[in-house]
């Protein structure tokens, strides 16, 4: 009897730690740290673990430079994810030494924590491309020489091999990148939300320069749209939830700390009721509307509008985009529980 109460015991010891293994939801973001005011800071990329919202690992990528991506490039290859992430030293970017250009990148793998792979530079050097398109399992990329015309690396589609060396799979056509779709109407350009994405829903910006979600149907024509905009007094972010089956708009407020102070934007200062609005994305009837938490009054996002990402049960949206170049401002992580309905925000370092 007791045997078998130790083993109910140890199965359910397993049970436990298989789900908290499988509930821990990983997000990686680049981020500057160990800097103030008008001094070079450190490029990191760090590892957030989403269900404890806590910072779980972090690695140096480079002493300086400018960051390219706010998030890493993400590939699984071998059954491994590897992240990429560069940053661009000299000329007059943010956080760099004027002077010749340089590049910095690291390799790593995402696992429990971050291991690194590859670390290197190129000098003489400049970032010509470098992106993601969501959902695909390789980057854009393209480095050029400062010495010549000569590519180092020539733009196209990369992916990388077990070694963290970039190698080129294929040919880019910015004109029409991944995910994007050519249209008429008063929209020239669809992007793909979220996916997996069953209701053809995209995101544009129409002629009167506002944000719209726009559902297709079969043969590609708009058969509803939904404006998500709100007002300058908000930063408004969007994502569509495959497994809920749910559109998000979220309102929250923003400061603006730049240089111009007819920008300036201080805590508290012309404030919204931060807020979720949640669709249906079939009809875009509102279901629900709830409050969310607001940020405090050290650790504030900037004016932004975007797409999050959909990370399991959470939405997660990184505000990285600068003020002024010439500063630092913290860098902030909302991170939405889809199954409570509760936001958080997490300071992750600097922008």
């Amino acid at each position: 009897m007791k045997n078998k109460v130790t083993t109910v015991i140890i199965l359910g010891v397993i049970i436990c730690l298989l789900q908290a293994i499988a509930y821990s939801q990983k997000y990686f973001v680049c981020t500057y740290g160990n800097c103030t005011d008008q001094e070079i800071g450190n490029v990191f990329i760090k590892s957030i673990d989403l269900s404890t919202k806590t910072i779980t690992d972090s690695l140096l990528v480079a002493s300086r430079g400018c960051i390219w991506k706010k998030k890493p490039a993400q590939i699984m290859l071998n059954g491994q994810q590897f992240l990429v992430c560069l940053a661009e030293n000299g000329g007059y970017n943010k956080n760099s030494d004027i002077g010749p250009y340089s590049i910095y990148y690291a390799v790593m793998i995402g696992a429990d924590n971050l291991v690194l792979v590859k670390k290197d530079s190129i000098s003489n050097a400049k970032i010509e491309y470098f992106d993601q398109y969501s959902e695909e399992q390789y980057f854009v990329f393209g480095i050029g020489s400062t010495l010549n015309s000569t590519p180092i690396y020539p733009k196209g589609i990369y992916t990388i091999n077990n070694d963290g060396n970039f190698r080129h799979i294929g040919v880019f056509n910015p004109l029409l990148p991944p995910g994007v779709t050519r249209h008429s109407d008063n929209f020239n350009y669809l992007h793909r939300l979220n996916l997996p994405n069953n209701n053809r829903l995209y995101r544009s910006i129409g002629e009167d320069s506002r944000f719209w979600i726009l559902h297709l149907n079969g043969n590609q024509n708009i058969i509803d749209s939904l404006m998500i905009e709100s007002n300058q007094r908000a930063s408004d972010i969007y994502a569509y939830h495959p497994q809920r089956n749910k559109l998000y708009i979220f309102h929250v407020n923003y400061e603006n700390q730049g240089k111009f102070d007819d920008t300036q934007k201080n805590y508290a200062q012309d404030w919204i009721t931060p807020e979720v609005l949640i669709y249906d994305p079939s009809t875009f009837h509102l279901l629900e509307r709830h409050e969310i938490a607001d940020f405090d009054s050290a650790n504030y996002p900037g004016n932004e509008r975007g797409m999050a990402d959909v990370v399991g049960d959470y939405i997660v949206y990184y505000f990285f985009e600068d003020d002024w170049m010439e500063n630092f401002y913290p860098a902030m992580l909302f991170i939405f529980d889809t199954r409570t309905n509760q936001a958080t925000w997490l300071r992750v370092g600097w922008r």
